[in-house]
């Protein structure tokens, strides 16, 4: 994968995980029900958990187009 590719998947990775959705309204709860102090390691979690699963699925995305022959540079 080349570099330009990587940085536009990293970038829609994280205009995503900015979006609105489940992650974002659960933080807002935890901050809401237990305080911005409280719910930090929660947010942490948060993005970890994003990064983990945006590096599983790149992977997998990789894996798959070097399997297809003619498919890959």
């Amino acid at each position: 994968m080349e570099n330009s590719a990587l940085l536009a998947f990293i970038g829609a990775g994280l205009a995503l995980a900015g979006s609105p959705g489940p992650n974002t309204m659960s933080l807002a709860a935890a901050g809401a029900a237990y305080g911005a102090r409280r719910s930090v390691g929660y947010m942490a979690g948060l993005a970890l958990g994003m990064l983990l699963v945006i590096v599983i699925v790149a992977t997998g995305v990789v894996g798959m187009l070097l399997t297809v022959p003619g498919v890959a540079p």
